[in-house]
This record gives C-alpha cells, sequence and structure tokens, in this order.
C-alpha cells in the first residue's frame, strides 16, 4: 500500500484570498490472472506522470 498527500496553497498577486487544496492517492499492488503483479509503487508513478502527459497533449492541441 502506498498514500501519496499533497497539499499546495495558491496566492494570487491582485489580492485574491489564497487557496489551499489537498489531494490524495491510495493506492494498492494489484494481481492479475496468471500470476503478473503491478506494485503499488509502479501505479503511484505511473498514474499522475500519465496525467501530466495527457495535460500537457491536450494543452498543446487546444493552443495550437
Amino acid at each position: 500500500m502506498v498514500l501519496l498527500h499533497h497539499e499546495v496553497e495558491v496566492e494570487y498577486s491582485d489580492g485574491r484570498p489564497s487557496e489551499k487544496h489537498q489531494a490524495r492517492l491510495l493506492e494498492f499492488g494489484k494481481v492479475e490472472n496468471g500470476g503478473s503483479t503491478t506494485t503499488a509503487m509502479a501505479l503511484t508513478v505511473g498514474v499522475p506522470a500519465a496525467i501530466g502527459a495527457l495535460v500537457v497533449t491536450l494543452t498543446t492541441v487546444i493552443l495550437a
């Protein structure tokens, strides 16, 4: 089991009140049929990386 917890505070220069955001990802390893194992560490590294790649790709397509 792996738990990722992130806290981010956003401060605006135009005087708006600051915002605090939290994100959590709790993951357990998985065993597929046939005995292949995906560890919780692999999933917690792969999922945020995939989301980041998707955001970059979609932003690039929208701005282009």
